[in-house]
């Protein structure tokens, strides 16, 4: 799904079911609201408790939906990547 232009807002859907503990459809909501409380603890606060962005997330499908701009989804998009490349065994 294209991202919004400028500094306009709109939603995106992220699939984040690779980053729970269980890895599958049984996970909780605890779980998957734990993983947008990281993501929105990673900004400025200002950001998140204003309205400006915000997070939702949808047990169902893994997935959290972001309301931001641009330049947000960007940084949402580097944060999903940096806990993924985490998750990764390092090769010796």
């Amino acid at each position: 799904m294209p991202g919004p232009r400028n500094g306009a807002q709109a939603n995106s859907i992220y699939f984040v079911g690779d980053l729970l503990p269980t890895h599958s459809k049984s996970s909780t909501i605890s779980e998957i609201t734990s993983v947008a409380n990281l993501l929105k603890s990673s900004v400025p606060e200002d950001k998140w408790w204003f309205g400006k962005r915000t997070v939702t997330p949808m047990q169902l499908s893994l997935t959290l939906i972001v309301y931001d701009t641009k330049a947000g989804h960007t940084q949402v998009q580097a944060w999903l990547h940096q806990q993924r490349s985490r998750l990764k065994p390092h090769a010796n």
